[in-house]
Order: C-alpha cells, then sequence, then structure tokens
C-alpha cells in the first residue's frame, strides 16, 4: 500500500478556481510531469547496468510522456515508462521480464519500477504541490 499526505488542498483549490480553467490545466500539467519525470529519474538511479549490456539500453529508454487531461474526470495524467520508438526500441521487448521475471528462465524479476514509486511517493505529491503553489503565487 502507497501511503502520503497532502495537506493545503482547500486552499490550493480555492486559488485554482480563481485563476481560470485554461490555467488550472496549464498549471497542473506541469506540475504532474514534473514528478512524472522525477520518478522517471529515480527509477533510472535503481536499474543496474548488466554485463550484456542490456540495463544501460534499458536505462536510456525510460522517458516521460507529456501531460495529458481525461475530460471526463478532469484527471490530469502523465505516463513514465519505456518509450516506444528510437534508440533502445528493444527495451520494450524485455523490461516486463527484468521487473516482474520470468518462471522459464528462473529470475525473480527486479521490481524496481514499483518500488521506486512506492518509496518516493511522497516526495511525487510534494513535488506536484511545490509546481502548483510556485503557479499561484
Amino acid at each position: 500500500m502507497i501511503e502520503f499526505k497532502f495537506q493545503g488542498g482547500k486552499e490550493l483549490q480555492l486559488k485554482l478556481d480563481k485563476i481560470g480553467l485554461d490555467m488550472e490545466l496549464k498549471t497542473g500539467k506541469k506540475a504532474v510531469r514534473a514528478a512524472a519525470t522525477m520518478y522517471a529519474r529515480d527509477v533510472k538511479k535503481r536499474i543496474p547496468v548488466s554485463n550484456d549490456g542490456n540495463g544501460t539500453v534499458l536505462k536510456h529508454s525510460i522517458g516521460v510522456a507529456a501531460g495529458k487531461r481525461k475530460n471526463k474526470t478532469g484527471t490530469i495524467i502523465a505516463m513514465a515508462g519505456i518509450k516506444g520508438s528510437g534508440p533502445g526500441q528493444d527495451a520494450r521487448r524485455y523490461a516486463h521480464i527484468f521487473e516482474f521475471g520470468a518462471n522459464k528462465i528462473d529470475y525473480k524479476g527486479a521490481d524496481v519500477f514499483r518500488s521506486t514509486f512506492q518509496d518516493n511517493a511522497q516526495r511525487y505529491v510534494d513535488k506536484m504541490m511545490l509546481m502548483i503553489a510556485k503557479a499561484l503565487k
């Protein structure tokens, strides 16, 4: 389970209501993307470099997709994970094995992506709050 504290939400929401929807969306996208970038950087630090070089390719293939807003819910998302094209594209074929393991080769998995988020969830929330607070000053 991931737990984090969120303080000052009511005050931020009151300020966000005053700035208009376009500015609110822009501010939210920047905040979510900043936290996703921080997460991607943390994941890269935890991936070991293997002897066959696959760790290096996997490290370089981690990226962040732009923040988007889901219209029905108003939720802003950014995705951090394995990039789909360019150098390191082969990493998409084995990243799940690195993370979750494989019975056929008796590999238990590194559990880097999930554990990084779980260990640093509060830092990511704090980063988003800081970005929003800066934009509202």
